[in-house]
């Protein structure tokens, strides 16, 4: 604290020592404070998260949705087929059941009913367009 006749200047002290137990001994600066290694240790520990290694790999299939927080299992993907080998899946399964919708197609199929949307609107060869 500083002053003199007209105004009076009043400055943070920042100690020397642990933000958390006041030790001076090997001290370093952590987003502008003070904090001894001892106490930076116990802080790491206790926001560390251990698991069993069957818990670690769960969790690794785990995702989290965005503004959710909720985790979901990942889905495995079917290895991704060529246009050609699924336009004829598409048709093979069509031609033995023609009153699949497009959304039983792609689950007979494992793949979106959007890729499903596209391979039927496709031109065939020979059509103007």
């Amino acid at each position: 604290m500083f002053s003199d006749e007209k105004s009076i200047c009043l400055l943070k002290h920042y100690g020397k020592g642990c933000i958390f137990c006041n030790s001076a001994d090997e001290v370093s600066p952590f987003k502008e404070k003070m904090i001894c290694r001892n106490c930076l240790t116990s802080v790491r520990n206790s926001y560390r998260v251990k698991f069993k290694p069957a818990e670690a790999a769960a969790e690794k299939n785990k995702t989290v949705m965005p503004g959710q927080g909720i985790a979901k299992p990942r889905k495995k993907r079917a290895p991704r087929r060529s246009a050609i080998v699924l336009i004829k899946e598409v048709y093979d399964l069509l031609t033995e059941f023609p009153d699949l919708t497009q959304k039983e197609l792609a689950a007979r199929l494992d793949v979106s009913p959007g890729r499903i949307s596209q391979i039927m609107n496709m031109k065939k060869p020979g059509e103007g367009g």
